[in-house]
């Protein structure tokens, strides 16, 4: 049989799917022991389940080297040999896109790889295109690694990434074994608006305070007890009771500040567009709430699309000011509006609310900026190479 022959027959060599569930049981069951085990005991259970990995994949290599499944199983056990035991492979293609590895460079401490990005179909692949933290560096050995874009050609729509790869001690990679790089979806068609006039009359905004009687704005503690309202005097229902039916409706997933945390979260209930600057990201309130003001962001598509941004005042001087602070939350629902419930939340929407301490500032003097980001595509699909370290 010649090699050509051999390799054929060698590789169309494929576990049982039994065979696969029941490996994967043995290699999680060694570890479920292996927690709950007395300390005398508490490598046997994983060196057992290595073991037994070892010898299927020694017998079936195919197995550990094609199927994802079995390949993750041995990676909980003996990330070397799983990682040993792949393949090489230095392109792949899914989904019309083609990734490709297009060379190695080793030096010192340090392994610089370019990756390249080409899609076969159409114009998925741009000058914008971003791996978009989607990327896994697999390892054979101890170490660190990043990607970022460095260059496109447009006459061939590739987009080449570095990929570079750095020992956790310091000394010199030692070269053998096999990298894996895998992705699983990218961005495209980003756009950057940095430093754009936001046109809103800051001294015609509206202006709330302690004493106000309409249902504008709520206060959130952040320590998880129940919202509070210091809008004023709550609207009631036709029966003279509190209207509590949106108590939930803000979830207030982080913020950050100049100085110190707060403690509360004071925020605006979203209205409709003010300006929109791009797609996707929407001005949608802005009011002075007890001498602060406050500017209220809408971004759709955030966790798809990488949708985000940010607003800052010019002062008369010139001098840029930043918020004090800033919320971003969901917003789940509902608002009293002269008595009647309206349901204005969209499950793709995340806010932020930018607080700024305006109480001794002309507002009429100053100016709203801000800067955007946004992408147009999110293209998903698997794509991995495996290359040799040397």
């Amino acid at each position: 049989m010649n090699e050509e022959m051999y390799a054929r027959e060698y590789n169309g060599i494929h576990p049982s799917a039994e065979l696969i569930d029941r490996t994967k049981e043995v290699v999680l069951r060694g570890c479920r022991e292996r927690k709950g085990s007395a300390r005398r005991f508490r490598f046997k259970p994983v060196v057992a389940a290595a073991a037994v990995i070892a010898v299927l994949v020694g017998l079936t290599p195919v197995m550990a080297a094609n199927n994802e499944s079995v390949n993750d199983a041995l990676y909980m056990v003996a990330p070397t040999l799983a990682q040993n035991l792949k393949p090489v492979n230095m392109s792949c293609e899914d989904n019309g896109i083609r990734m490709e590895v297009i060379s190695c460079d080793i030096e010192g401490d340090t392994a610089n790889v370019l990756i390249s990005l080409t899609d076969l179909e159409g114009d998925r692949v741009d000058a914008t295109t971003d791996l978009y933290d989607s990327y896994t560096i697999r390892t054979p050995r101890g170490m660190i690694g990043h990607c970022e874009r460095v260059s496109y050609d447009g006459q061939s729509g590739t987009c080449t990434f570095l990929t570079t790869l750095e020992s956790m001690d310091g000394k010199d990679l030692v070269t053998g074994g096999k990298v894996t790089f895998s992705v699983r979806e990218f961005l495209s068609g980003g756009r950057r608006l940095e430093n754009v006039s936001v046109p809103l009359e800051l001294d015609e905004l509206p202006q709330y305070d302690e004493v106000q009687s309409t249902l504008e704005y709520v206060t959130v503690p952040l320590d998880g007890s129940n919202v509070k309202y210091t809008f004023g005097k709550a609207k009631t229902d036709d029966m003279g009771g509190m209207t509590v039916s949106f108590m939930n409706d803000f979830d207030v997933n982080g913020g950050s500040f100049t100085d110190e945390a707060s403690t509360e979260a004071v925020l605006m209930f979203p209205k409709d567009e003010l300006y929109s600057p791009a797609q996707n990201i929407t001005v949608t309130n802005a009011a002075v709430i007890d001498g602060k003001l406050h500017v209220q962001v809408r971004t759709d598509s955030k966790r798809e699309l990488d949708t985000h941004g940010y607003v800052y005042l010019r002062l008369p001087s010139g001098e840029k000011l930043d918020s004090r602070e800033s919320f971003s939350f969901r917003y789940k629902g509902s608002k009293m509006d002269d008595g009647k419930l309206n349901i204005s939340a969209s499950k793709d929407s995340d806010y932020c609310e930018f607080i700024f301490d305006t109480e001794d500032i002309d507002l009429s003097q100053c100016q709203l900026y801000g800067s955007f980001y946004t992408n147009a595509l999110n293209t998903k699909g698997k794509w991995s190479v495996t290359f040799p370290i040397q």
